[in-house]
């Protein structure tokens, strides 16, 4: 009997929640954000990483979640707050 076990891993290419590129979760990814959604601010190059809740929705409960991660000791977003791989997205600046 022969098995055939194929390992892949796919590439860690965004940062959760780094909305502006930077490399870093802090007040500038909420606040780009907050303009995409609602001022007409140009959108992050990774749009399904900025779904910080992980409702599967992205809407003013991700940058608000992310406020309180930063400033009132809520918990981080259930994706992380490391590299993850998301699919058709570019190489973010704070990944590998």
């Amino acid at each position: 009997m022969n098995h055939k076990v194929q390992v892949s891993s796919a590439p860690l290419n965004w940062s959760v929640y780094d909305s502006n590129d930077d490399g870093t979760i802090d007040i500038s990814d909420p606040i780009a954000d907050f303009e995409s959604q609602f001022s007409g601010g140009p959108d992050s190059a990774c749009p399904a990483a900025m779904d910080f809740n992980a409702d599967g929705r992205r809407d003013i409960s991700d940058p608000m979640a992310a406020l309180g991660f930063l400033f009132l000791g809520a918990p981080p977003s259930p994706l992380g707050t490391a590299c993850r791989n998301f699919p058709g997205c570019p190489a973010g600046r704070g990944c590998p």
